[in-house]
């Protein structure tokens, strides 16, 4: 069987790409195989490190058909084992929105997930059920399916028919990784990534695909292919000016009328766009891994000291942690610190 594995990077809009540090949270890159998007979930390891929590794989709508399954999730278990779980639902957002509840999943990584569908503001999360190599537990023909030597014939005409079934070349037996050793090394490759020196998301997109390629590609064909990345010259250029991020806080002052803001560090932040590289690992005899040029958002801060100051409070009564006053611009020479990547 012919596969091909995509390293991309997930490209979100300004207005999303501004993302406070959570405990749990899926990587801004992800594994397209075949139809199927897989989305790794990391958590705090030790030694400021990302362990993998779990891999959400989401289908590419435009290929599903009829009542298809589009969402399975694998976590790891014992041993190395890996189970699965999966939803009725054809609304992808009923299941990652499960997912984000329980790994505690911020919404502020919601541009991560590679799902064409919209987010309702009242969306519904499903429970996951039952699901092994490619159908639900719960489903009449569960038994007859998995139990027949010809179990991958079966799963695929059943999706190609638009059944509730879903054919995930990882489950495939004749892929020449199984599933759990696929999905060990695809964690594997995670987090050896992070064991490499990278300054910037351009440097950890590239360690990704390095290692991905190296865990993956030995693993599954005994082969492997180096990997040089061109060099990234394009300036970044700025975004929708400067907000906010961070304020020691203030009080109301009925005697004035204003908001008090007390003394401390303010942080304003601003989105700024740079052309970057990222890889492409594309499965074969040996793999290969080609590059393609992206646009990645970097957050940039600048810093102001301040012993206090005061505005009026508009609504009366009303004090926000922060200014309702844009930030000024910077000086010439005011220092600004674009932060590291965040896995």
């Amino acid at each position: 069987m012919s596969t091909k594995f995509r390293v991309t990077m997930v490209v979100a809009t300004l207005a999303a790409a501004h993302v406070a540090m959570a405990d749990t949270r899926p990587l801004p890159f992800h594994v397209v195989l075949g139809d199927w998007h897989l989305v790794a979930i990391t958590r705090d390891g030790a030694n400021d490190t990302r362990a993998v929590h779990s891999v959400l794989a989401l289908r590419d709508k435009t290929a599903a058909v009829g009542d298809n399954i589009v969402a399975v999730w694998y976590q790891p278990g014992e041993g190395g084992s890996w189970s699965s779980k999966a939803w009725e639902s054809n609304d992808q957002w009923r299941a990652i929105e499960a997912v984000k509840a329980d790994a505690a999943i911020a919404d502020q990584y919601d541009y991560r997930w590679p799902t064409m569908d919209l987010k309702y503001p009242a969306i519904v999360p499903e429970l996951p059920k039952g699901y092994e190599k490619g159908i639900l537990t719960t489903d009449p023909l569960f038994n007859v399916v998995v139990e027949s030597p010809s179990r991958p014939e079966i799963i695929s005409f059943l999706a190609d028919i638009g059944y509730k079934a879903a054919n995930v070349p990882i489950e495939d037996q004749t892929f020449i990784c199984s599933t759990d050793m696929f999905l060990n090394k695809f964690a594997e490759s995670i987090e050896a990534a992070q064991t490499m020196p990278a300054a910037d998301g351009t440097a950890s997109a590239v360690n990704f695909g390095i290692q991905f390629q190296a865990h993956v590609g030995e693993a599954c064909s005994g082969q492997q292919a180096p990997a040089t990345p061109p060099a990234t010259t394009v300036p970044w250029t700025p975004g929708t000016g400067w907000w906010w991020d961070s304020c020691p806080g203030s009080s109301f002052n009925p005697a004035t009328g204003n908001c008090d803001f007390n003394a401390g560090y303010y942080y304003a932040c601003q989105n700024r766009i740079r052309t970057v590289s990222v890889p492409i690992v594309k499965w074969g005899l040996p793999p290969t891994i080609t590059w393609v040029t992206v646009p990645y958002i970097d957050k940039c801060c600048m810093t102001f000291e301040t012993w206090g100051f005061s505005e009026p409070s508009v609504p009366l009564g009303t004090c926000g942690s922060c200014p309702t006053t844009a930030p000024p611009n910077p000086t010439p020479t005011q220092e600004i610190l674009c932060l590291p990547f965040n896995w």
